[in-house]
């Protein structure tokens, strides 16, 4: 990488690349047929540069939001 990275930009883009191939072996090995994201904004794009081909188009729909921050209950009523 040519630009210096914080600590924290570290852990994002390594997690990122954690998330990114949990997907891509879903998709791979046929787990997952359909993807759906839901990240904050900088953490989605990140997510989207690492994705495989694959994983891309299986992705069905994709949302800047954090939902981290909800329980249980307000993650099913938001999808309900």
């Amino acid at each position: 990488m040519s630009k210096e990275h914080s600590g924290r930009e570290q852990d994002e883009m390594q997690f990122a690349d954690q998330v990114a191939e949990y997907l891509d072996r879903g998709v791979r090995m046929g787990d997952f047929h359909k993807i759906v994201l839901f990240a904050e904004h900088k953490f989605l794009g990140l997510l989207r540069e690492r994705l495989s081909s694959a994983a891309k188009q299986a992705v069905v729909f994709e949302a800047p939001k954090n939902l981290t921050k909800l329980d249980e209950s307000d993650i099913k009523r938001y999808f309900t």
